[in-house]
C-alpha cells in the first residue's frame, strides 16, 4: 500500500492518496471510501497501515473463498456429524428430525440440484421453499402441511449453522420459517369421531389397541404417554378441593384415575422432561392433572400398571417402572394406525397424535374459559381459544349429520 502526498494547488492544502497493486494494475483509492481523511502526516501514515491491513485481509478471504468454491465434501461424513449433534440435542425426536434432512433437504440439494458444495446451497433456498410446496405426504393424501415444512427449514438450517461453525461452508444463511399466523389450523376433516376411533381401535390388538386407547381419552402427547411410570398414576382423590371441583363440573363424575405431571426423571439419557414437549422448569404452576374416566382407557391402562407393580414389589423404584418405554417401538405405532386405515375405504388415515386435537375439541365445547385445557393438556389461552372457536364451528356445520354427537353427549355416556 503506497502513501502519496500532494498539495491542492487551490488551496495549497497537503492531502494524501493511497495505492495499491493488483491484477497487474495500480488502482486508487477512491476518496469517498476512506474512513477519515488524514489532517497530519502522523495520521496519513496511520491510515496507510489500515488500508494494507484490510488489503491483506481481504486478500486471504478472497483465496478462502476461492478454495471453498473448489471444496467439495464427502456428504457421509458431514451427515454423520449432524446425526451424532441431533442424538445429542434431540435424544427424543431425532430420528424424526433426521428422516426430514434425509427426503427432503438431501434430497432436494444433492439427488436434484447437484449441489456438492455446500456454499451453493444458499441460492437455492427460495427454490427449495417452492419445491417443497409441491410435495405430497408420506402418508395419507395432500401436500405436506406448513407445519411440516417448517420442522424440514429448521433441519436445513440446523445443519448450515453446525457446518458453518465447523468452517465447512462460507455462510449460514438461514431459510426463514412461516409464521405461526400462517400455520394450518386444524378442522373438521383432522379430528377423530367416537365412531371412527371404535373402527381404528377394533384394527389394532394389544399394546397398540391399549396405547391409542388411553391416547384418544386423556389428549396427552404421544411422547408424554410413552414415558408414563408407575409413579405417575394415582387412583386415590385429587388433594386440592377446588380442583376437584373444577374438574367435576366440567366432567360431572370422578375420575377413575389420573396422570399427575409433575416431576423429572433422574437418568437424563432415557427421557429428559414430563412433559416433554416443554423446557420449562417443572413446578406447580404448570403442573398438568390428566384424569381417566372411561372404562376403556382404565382397563388398558391397569394392565401395565399391575405389571409394574410387580417390579416395583421386588424393589423397583417407582419411577423407574415404565408403563409403556420398551413394551413396544414407538416409532412403529402410525405405521400399525396407517395399516388399521388402510382396511377402510371409510376413513381418511390420520396419525396418532390427532387423538390429542380430538379430545382438545371435546374439552372447547365444555370449557369455554380455557382453564380445564391447560390443566389437563397444557394449553395455553390463546390455543384454548382457538379450539373454543373450532367445537363451535364443528356444531355448527355437522348439526344436521349423524355424527354431531360424537363431539358432545357420546363422550360422557361411555360406562
Amino acid at each position: 500500500m503506497q502513501k502519496i502526498k500532494y498539495k491542492l494547488k487551490s488551496t495549497g492544502e497537503t492531502k494524501w492518496r493511497y495505492k495499491y497493486y493488483r491484477d497487474g494494475k495500480h488502482v486508487t483509492v477512491p476518496q469517498k471510501s476512506l474512513p477519515y481523511i488524514p489532517k497530519s502526516e502522523a495520521q496519513a501514515e496511520a491510515l496507510r497501515k489500515q488500508l494494507e491491513a484490510d488489503y491483506e485481509a481481504e486478500k486471504v478471504e478472497e483465496r478462502q473463498l476461492s478454495e471453498w468454491h473448489e471444496k467439495y465434501y464427502s456428504f457421509r461424513e458431514l451427515f454423520n456429524q449432524f446425526e451424532t449433534y441431533r442424538k445429542r440435542v434431540a435424544k427424543n425426536s431425532w430420528k424424526d428430525k433426521l428422516s426430514y434432512f434425509n427426503n427432503y433437504v438431501l434430497h432436494f440439494f444433492l439427488e436434484i440440484k447437484k449441489a456438492e458444495n455446500l456454499n451453493l446451497w444458499a441460492n437455492y433456498r427460495e427454490e427449495f421453499r417452492n419445491w417443497l410446496t409441491t410435495r405430497e405426504k408420506k402418508r395419507g393424501k395432500g401436500n405436506l402441511s406448513i407445519q411440516t415444512m417448517n420442522h424440514i427449514f429448521t433441519e436445513y438450517n440446523c445443519f448450515i449453522d453446525l457446518m458453518y461453525s465447523n468452517g465447512k461452508c462460507k455462510n449460514n444463511l438461514k431459510i426463514d420459517l412461516y409464521e405461526k399466523s400462517e400455520l394450518n389450523e386444524r378442522n373438521a376433516d383432522d379430528l377423530i369421531t367416537l365412531e371412527e376411533y371404535e373402527f381404528i381401535r377394533s384394527q389394532l390388538e394389544g399394546v397398540w389397541q391399549d396405547f391409542y386407547t388411553i391416547l384418544y381419552w386423556t389428549g396427552m402427547r404421544i411422547n408424554e404417554l410413552y414415558s408414563m411410570s408407575l409413579a405417575d398414576v394415582h387412583r386415590n382423590q385429587i388433594p386440592h378441593e377446588q380442583l376437584r371441583q373444577l374438574l367435576e363440573s366440567v366432567f360431572k363424575e370422578k375420575p377413575r384415575c389420573y396422570f399427575l405431571l409433575k416431576h423429572q426423571l433422574k437418568d437424563r439419557k432415557k427421557i429428559s422432561f414430563k412433559p416433554l414437549k416443554s423446557k420449562k422448569k417443572i413446578n406447580e404452576k404448570n403442573t398438568r392433572y390428566v384424569p381417566i374416566y372411561t372404562t376403556d382407557a382404565f382397563n388398558a391402562l391397569a394392565k401395565y400398571v399391575r405389571k409394574q407393580r410387580e417390579e416395583f414389589k421386588k424393589g423397583k423404584s417407582a419411577d423407574r417402572c415404565m408403563l409403556f418405554l420398551g413394551e413396544f417401538n414407538l416409532d412403529k405405532l402410525n405405521g400399525r394406525i396407517q395399516k388399521a386405515y388402510e382396511s377402510s375405504n371409510q376413513y381418511q388415515y390420520k396419525s396418532a397424535h390427532l387423538t390429542r386435537h380430538a379430545y382438545a375439541t371435546y374439552l372447547g365445547g365444555k370449557d369455554l374459559s380455557g382453564v380445564i385445557q391447560k390443566l389437563v393438556l397444557g394449553h395455553n389461552e390463546q390455543t384454548a381459544a382457538r379450539y373454543n372457536h373450532l367445537h363451535e364451528t364443528l356444531v355448527r356445520k355437522m348439526a344436521n349429520k349423524e355424527n354431531s354427537a360424537a363431539y358432545d353427549d357420546e363422550w360422557d355416556d361411555i360406562a
